[in-house]
């Protein structure tokens, strides 16, 4: 009888919804015994659907799968990737048809984070689709931004190793996700060094005479760019000649991010609307405060990154392996992501574990405490009389 059922399922004569619950599950039984995987996909599909979305393009993706323009869609504005204006280092555009392995790469890379099959048979919520397709777009960015170590215009994904991992998130745990992969910090002093020569002293001294603020002097331990002070203002110069200081028709002392990003990474990454952060050594004025005192800086140099953090980018580098079952696209080897691990991570880089947010340190409470303290006893009559 059980023979019969299932020649007939194969057959199509009849469908799964026709057999009753001892029947489905005699078939389930005789599925994995004899390794018919045909089957038991079929039966698992009965039940779950997620092979029925497999060549389906999720709702968030708006766009045709081979168009040159991705567009994005979470509820809100749209997101627009423009695979088109990124440049390889053969000169070529990403969306070039010898390239088009790789632009697939990247397509099914971001396609697999809402993907079933790729989560367990889970359906994911949009928001966190949406923070998911967000870190995918950096780890392309990072491997766009690395195209000529691994020789992307020659050898695609193909030449993504495991060592080529580690390091990216090495530097992803020492420096933050963010800074990790774009190293805007590095980027930006690489930027004016290449461009300072060309200012002249004559402009230097023109400039330095109308915003005096460029040659403060800067405590080292406020320093990020660590610019001599003759470099700071060439530097600011050029920018300035760049549009650097300008929204629209306004004036930005403290500079703008999209500006700079475009200065930094036009033709070198996919991801539209980079936040750039500004540093404090190139405004040209001091930057007007909404409070009192400034805010006491709590940073500190040494604080690693979360591990909850790293782990989830692993998660989602994890994905690009769907490239091994895709027939259109190119695939790094399966080994490149097998060994990373957040353990594996913390052999090179002791992350941060999961608790409370780092407070300032005791010594520095206590004191400042002991100074109001002191302070409201000293003029507590004059404080009285106010």
């Amino acid at each position: 009888m059980l023979k019969l059922i299932v020649n007939n399922l194969k057959e199509r004569k009849i469908g799964l919804h026709e057999l009753n619950s001892e029947e489905l599950t005699e078939a389930l039984h005789y599925a994995v015994a004899n390794q018919d995987f045909a089957l038991q996909r079929e039966i698992g599909n009965h039940f779950t659907h997620i092979y029925d979305q497999t060549d389906e393009i999720p709702y968030w993706f708006k766009s045709e799968y081979d168009d040159d323009v991705t567009i994005i869609n979470f509820g809100q504005r749209d997101k627009v990737v423009d695979w088109s204006s990124v440049t390889l280092e053969d000169c070529l555009p990403l969306t070039h048809s010898k390239h088009k392995p790789l632009l697939n790469g990247f397509k099914n890379w971001l396609l697999a984070v809402s993907d079933p099959l790729e989560n367990g048979g889970a359906v994911i919520k949009t928001s966190t689709v949406k923070m998911r397709v967000e870190k995918v777009l950096s780890l392309i960015d990072a491997i766009l931004l690395r195209s000529a170590a691994l020789q992307l215009s020659l050898y695609h994904l193909s030449h993504i190793t495991c060592d080529f991992w580690l390091s990216l998130f090495k530097a992803m745990s020492e420096n933050g996700p963010i800074n990790g992969v774009y190293d805007f910090t590095g980027r930006t002093v690489e930027l004016v060094k290449a461009h300072v020569k060309s200012i002249t002293q004559e402009q230097v001294n023109a400039f330095a005479s109308k915003y005096p603020f460029v040659i403060r002097d800067i405590a080292e331990d406020d320093l990020t760019l660590h610019l001599a002070k003759q470099e700071r203002v060439k530097a600011c110069c050029w920018l300035y000649s760049q549009g650097y200081y300008k929204y629209g028709s306004s004036f930005i002392a403290t500079g703008n991010g999209a500006v700079l990003a475009i200065l930094l990474f036009e033709g070198k990454i996919a991801s539209p609307s980079l936040n750039t952060p500004t540093s404090t050594e190139l405004w040209l004025t001091e930057k007007e405060r909404s409070t009192e005192y400034r805010p006491f800086n709590t940073e500190n140099s040494k604080t690693s990154t979360a591990e909850a953090t790293i782990n989830t980018y692993i998660s989602m580098a994890k994905l690009i392996n769907t490239n091994i079952f895709k027939d259109n696209a190119s695939s790094p080897s399966i080994e490149a992501t097998k060994a990373l691990s957040v353990r594996k991570i913390n052999d090179l880089v002791i992350l941060k574990p999961a608790g409370r947010t780092q407070t300032l340190h005791p010594d520095v409470v206590f004191k400042l405490t002991r100074q109001s303290f002191e302070f409201v006893l000293k003029f507590q009559q004059d404080i009285l009389d106010a």
